[in-house]
């Protein structure tokens, strides 16, 4: 046998193994409810009441999560790679390949007596789940799937009281996304690996016509490029063959790949739509009453808008301030109305929430008026989920390590939106700090109503700007240390295009030649004079011919000044200053309305609010309250009328349930396992 069939059949075993001690046979698994007995002897944490009791006290003095799971992912990528390789070497469907030899292999070795295997738990703890469909099939609502991000697809048809595993045969048991059509519910979609955690990869996407009894490999991870990891799906509700889904490479790779595809034959064929090794698409939401209008969140960038399903997309993130993941989700109540959660800093505590009511054309930051309130605790990358009301187009449930009710209460005048406006100067010429979906540069500090929207445009004659320098200094240099030196020529404008007005501007003079230079981006710590930092500072003083006193002196780039901007040589293009083409580049600000919301907490897991159906030590075995960490929310109506209903959410305790009510979960202990 050689090191590399000896690896896989490793490999292989090892799954097995751990499908023995989680995974059950197809038998129905009834949940187990009588308490576990645990024996703590002389480790502290053995005990479930102690571990507990451990977790909380390590919240409580700083931490923001008791556990690291972007640690584990680090250990199953170790332990994939080769000694003197830098990524996994396996190729791809690997797993699913051994499968079938081993499948064929058994029908010639195969022994009449088989080994029984009796499944001894643990059988109160499903582990992390990260999606949920209720089939519309049933009308008491009590058939549910579940994806598991480590257990595959489970079935329930008594509300959660027993679980049918459905994917004993996947080739991989990381499942992260479910969808189905409303035209015919029995045709699901599932999209496998773990997308948002570098842990265990997918395979492809799998399909159900029977409600998830059966599925079928419609998409291997080597069919399409970027196609291995599947983050979200949406089918036509009209329609079940037309599904569009964002997709990323191997989680193990050291440079990203991710695409949107779309297929109109049920997955027969795909076409990529969207491809980028920068951005990655992490979420898609639809317009519930035109399938045509459709946005997909980009980590670390934004929102993207398509209004012809998918087949061309636009950047709609004005007034986002998103520092990574985002999710969005559409009103249906209201299709005018799409609600963010997003890694930010716009409220200050990394954890935004943002509202557009024009269908994601300008978005505006919804906070507490007092105090902002973390909904992420630090791990926004991890757990963020954000689902619209049912029957109140200004209120959303928004979770992250808990779950909070969020409704805007007023609106107020006091932001500044940026947007970014290209005429032929991104030809040559991108940013460093942020522009490719319209993140934009980084403001100055003056009041909004100082800010202007501005112009800078090249060939079309200069102006002079006042010049400072770094002394070789890279990043992190204090304003006041940066040393004013003279007042030169620039080969571009800056004008005020709010007051029809030309404006002075300073430059940073990283390479101390005496001009303004441009080039690919270079950070050279090592050699910090030849960094690409030749900033630009625009600033809201009318222009002269000669330098301004409260500019011309150490510091004084930032003066008055309404961006720092940091523009780069786009790689493998010559720009030559004397002889460019006349184009420009603009940054438009526009007021925005905030949205001051009040919040209620739903759950609170570690005591950090109210206490309100949170996951006590002394109801570990997950009967009572609300286990932490929330990967999806879904509502189940009861009464249109009446408006009342209860929510399902997912999270890394598995399958959750809150009561019935007009507002449901508002009291403790009205959430269950």
């Amino acid at each position: 046998m050689s090191k590399k069939t000896a690896l896989i059949c490793g490999s292989i075993i090892a799954l097995l193994a751990i499908a023995v001690v989680f995974i059950p046979s197809k038998e129905t698994v009834v949940v187990q409810q009588e308490e576990r007995v645990f024996s703590p002897k002389d480790d502290p944490y053995a005990s479930a009441d102690n571990y507990y009791r451990y977790k909380k006290n390590r919240r409580q003095n700083g931490h923001a999560k008791a556990e690291a799971p972007e640690e584990f992912a680090k250990y199953q990528r170790q332990r994939r790679i080769p000694v003197d390789r830098t990524a996994p070497e396996y190729p791809d469907n690997y797993i699913f390949d051994e499968l079938k030899k081993s499948e064929q292999s058994k029908t010639r070795n195969e022994k009449k007596d088989d080994l029984a295997f009796i499944e001894r738990g643990p059988g109160n703890v499903a582990g992390r789940t990260r999606a949920i469909l209720v089939l519309p099939s049933d009308p008491t609502n009590n058939t549910w799937l579940a994806a598991a991000a480590s257990g595959g697809i489970w079935k329930t048809t008594d509300g959660g009281m027993s679980w049918t595993n459905k994917t004993n045969d996947f080739p991989t048991l990381s499942t992260n996304t479910l969808a189905m059509s409303a035209s015919d519910p029995s045709i699901i979609y599932a999209g496998t690996g773990e997308h948002f955690v570098d842990d265990f990869d997918g395979f492809g996407m799998f399909k159900s016509v029977d409600e998830g009894e059966t599925w079928t490999h419609i998409v291997q991870s080597g069919d399409y490029d970027a196609f291995r990891n599947v983050s979200r799906i949406v089918v036509d509700p009209e329609d079940a063959n037309n599904v569009l889904v964002t997709t990323r490479n191997s989680v193990w790779e050291d440079s990203l790949r991710a695409a949107i595809y779309k297929t109109t034959d049920g997955g027969a064929s795909w076409s990529q739509k969207l491809f980028s090794t920068e951005d990655r698409y992490d979420d898609i939401a639809v317009n519930v009453d035109n399938f045509n209008t459709m946005y997909v969140a980009v980590r670390g960038e934004g929102v993207l808008k398509s209004t012809d399903q998918g087949e061309t997309w636009e950047n709609k993130s004005r007034g986002l301030q998103v520092s990574g993941r985002i999710e969005i989700a559409t009103s249906t109540l209201d299709t005018n109305y799409v609600w963010g959660a997003a890694q930010g800093g716009g409220s200050g505590t990394g954890s935004d929430v943002y509202i557009s009511r024009n269908g994601g054309e300008t978005w505006s930051l919804a906070v507490e008026e007092d105090e902002a309130i973390d909904f992420f605790d630090g791990q926004g990358w991890y757990d963020n989920v954000i689902e619209p009301h049912p029957f109140d187009k200004d209120v959303a449930y928004v979770g992250g390590v808990n779950i909070f009710k969020v409704s805007v209460s007023e609106e107020k005048e006091e932001d500044v939106l940026f947007d970014i406006e290209d005429n032929g100067a991104f030809e040559f010429l991108d940013f460093v700090n942020g522009t490719r979906v319209g993140g934009g540069f980084s403001p100055g500090d003056l009041a909004p109503d100082d800010i202007v929207s501005i112009e800078l445009r090249f060939g079309q004659g200069g102006q002079k700007a006042h010049r400072f320098i770094v002394n070789g200094r890279g990043a992190g240099v204090p304003a006041d240390e940066v040393i004013y030196q003279d007042y030169v020529d620039v080969p571009f404008q800056v004008w005020d295009v709010t007051n029809n007005r030309q404006l002075m501007v300073s430059f940073r003079d990283q390479q101390e030649d005496g001009e303004w230079t441009i080039k690919e981006r270079i950070l050279n710590s090592a050699n910090t004079p030849n960094d690409s930092r030749e900033y630009i500072y625009p600033q809201n003083v009318p222009y002269a011919d000669t330098a301004n006193a409260l500019i011309a002196r150490n510091g004084g780039q930032e003066y008055r000044h309404l961006f720092l901007i940091w523009p780069e040589l786009r790689g493998g293009v010559t720009w030559d200053p004397k002889n460019s083409p006349p184009v420009s580049f603009s940054i438009l600000a526009e007021s925005s309305s905030r949205f001051i919301t009040n919040t209620t907490v739903i759950s609170d897991a570690y005591f950090d609010f109210d206490g309100n159906n949170s996951f006590t030590g002394s109801e570990f075995s997950n009967n009572q309250g609300q286990h932490p960490d929330q990967h999806g929310l879904t509502f189940i109506i009861d009464d249109p009328q009446r408006q009342t209903f209860k929510f399902l959410s997912v999270n890394d305790g598995g399958v959750y349930i809150s009561n019935t009510s007009t507002n449901p979960g508002s009291t403790d202990n009205t959430i269950s396992y």
